[in-house]
């Protein structure tokens, strides 16, 4: 699994610090959660709970002046690997046929050394 991050960027009609923007969204319902604000290094965040260990939202403020009106909404999460059934099958093969090969090649080098050391004895 890869962990990814995408970020949608807002642009707010009013000019907002990060405190003051929590306190506009504190009490909406989000599918995320409740946000709560945190403090990250030196900086302030919005954050919503955890998923999991790998998948959070995160509220930044864009900018380094106090106050804006943009926003990033960056979002974490785990890709999983998703196989479909049309492409299942040939990787399937694959693998089937890499396998019969290596043991193909496997028997052939046991038979040379065999014949080999048969001959040596002789």
């Amino acid at each position: 699994m890869a962990l990814c991050v995408k970020i949608n960027n807002i642009k707010a009609k009013n000019s907002y610090s990060i405190e003051s923007f929590y306190k506009a969204i504190k009490d909406k319902h989000f599918s995320a959660g409740v946000p709560s604000l945190t403090k990250y290094g030196a900086a302030s965040i919005i954050t919503f709970p955890s998923i999991d260990s790998q998948n959070q939202v995160w509220i930044m403020k864009n900018g380094l002046s106090t106050e804006s009106h943009k926003f990033s909404i960056q979002k974490s999460y785990e890709q999983v690997l998703i196989i479909s059934k049309k492409s299942f099958i040939p990787t399937l093969k694959i693998i089937i046929l890499s396998a019969l090969i290596r043991l193909l090649t496997t028997m052939q080098r046991n038979a040379n050394i065999l014949l080999t050391s048969l001959q040596k004895s002789f």
